[in-house]
């Protein structure tokens, strides 16, 4: 690193002199010399010096006046002062270092002495300046340490939520399996139920129709003791519930099946949209109740390449904070509209809801993790920040949120299809 120093002085044999001993004693150094003060100040104003050697007694402007210049200006604070005089003055000295002089020099100055002052200067410049630079080294380490920490915590985050999603899915697809058996038995059996008791209805009128006129009183006896005729209309009815139910059940397991997928965790493939709002329509059918509908348009015959549990995960936390927007605005006529398009190379998704919507500074922190407007233990606040991560992270793709109070939120996101 070349040192520039500054000589200034109203003698000119002082500049000469001084300049002279410095290139032959000190290596890489560049030396200016200025008679007039105010020259110095214009020279100082457009150029950097390490290390300034000024007189203190100069016409028209003397060099406690320089010195209180150079010292105001910020480019100029680390620069090296030394102070030149003649004058045996230890008041004027001492003023000199209350202006913030780093040392001084007496004329007529000794060759070593004066070298050797110089050579302390730069080096203590030269060692202030490699502070300087380890320390902002040692911000900038710091600062990417904070980012790495902040990674951590993320990963760490994402870490513990997908063993969480991932129990989730076993405990579900376990749950389904187990059920799904017990559920095949059942419907078995109530169809066997509808055959004998409609076997048991035909057997019993065709015995009335074939006994004797006398037993006709205890056969309208039998009737009324048993409310047969309530049982002939009704058990019909009753089997068709029965066997509507169990066919709802069964929607129910397949479509938990299908959204946890215990065989696909962690694995890849393409996926159908329409399948997956197929399959959570399915699952939330019962907290829609009779004030929201849901409806959708699904026009996109492509897939998705990604994880079929993530994706199902990431449309139910978004449907499900649209039921409760609504549900917390109290809305009357509740709707959630889905529409999926595409092109020749994206899938198009807007869920649209018109539910309480969302203030402009819940929307900048509602992707964050753990952020929630819903009180303590309502919420976790990890529903949006995992969809983001899966739609943008995971697919490629990007989501975009639009809210107002009172009037409801958009969420569009844009995914690569695997055309």
């Amino acid at each position: 690193m070349m040192i520039n120093i500054l000589v200034v002085d109203d003698s000119k044999v002082n500049l000469q002199l001084a300049k002279k001993i410095i290139l032959q004693h000190i290596n890489g150094v560049k030396v200016d010399t200025v008679f007039h003060p105010q020259n110095a100040i214009d020279l100082l104003d457009k150029s950097n010096y390490e290390i300034v050697i000024l007189d203190i007694v100069m016409p028209d402007i003397n060099g406690l006046d320089v010195l209180k210049w150079i010292k105001k200006q910020n480019r100029l604070k680390r620069s090296k002062v030394i102070m030149f005089s003649s004058l045996d003055d230890a008041e004027l000295l001492a003023d000199a270092f209350t202006l913030g002089a780093y040392d001084y020099i007496r004329k007529p100055f000794a060759n070593y002495e004066f070298i050797a002052r110089i050579r302390h200067a730069i080096n203590e410049y030269e060692f202030l300046n490699l502070v300087d630079k380890n320390v902002k080294t040692v911000n900038r380490k710091n600062q990417e340490l904070k980012q790495l920490n902040t990674a951590l915590k993320q990963t760490q985050t994402d870490l513990i939520q997908s063993e969480r999603v991932a129990g989730v899915g076993y405990l579900a697809a376990g749950i389904s399996h187990e059920l799904n058996n017990p559920l095949g038995f059942i419907q078995s059996n109530v169809s066997v139920l509808v055959n004998a008791t409609d076997i048991l209805f035909s057997m019993y009128e065709e015995m009335k129709r074939l006994s004797d006129p006398e037993h006709h009183d205890k056969v309208q006896l039998l009737e009324k003791n048993t409310n047969y005729a309530y049982l002939q209309e009704e058990m019909p009815e009753v089997y068709t519930d029965i066997l509507n139910g169990i066919t709802r059940m069964s929607e129910i397991i397949n479509a938990l099946r299908n959204f946890s997928d215990i065989d696909a965790i962690g694995e890849k493939d393409e996926i159908s949209l329409d399948d997956v709002i197929k399959n959570i329509k399915a699952l939330i059918k019962n907290q829609m109740s009779g004030k929201i509908e849901l409806s959708s348009r699904i026009e996109a015959k492509s897939c998705v390449y990604g994880n079929r549990g993530d994706i199902s995960l990431s449309f139910l936390n978004i449907i499900q904070n649209a039921i409760e927007a609504i549900e917390i605005k109290d809305e009357i006529n509740g709707r959630i509209d889905i529409a999926i398009t595409e092109d020749d190379t994206c899938i198009f998704i807007e869920i649209k809801d018109n539910g309480v919507g969302m203030s402009e500074d819940v929307l900048n922190l509602c992707l964050n993790p753990f952020y929630s407007t819903k009180t303590i233990g309502d919420g976790r606040g990890l529903g949006l920040s995992i969809a983001y991560n899966c739609f943008v992270h995971l697919l490629r793709g990007t989501m975009k949120i639009d809210s107002q109070e009172n009037l409801g939120t958009s969420i569009h996101i844009v995914l690569p299809s695997t055309q």
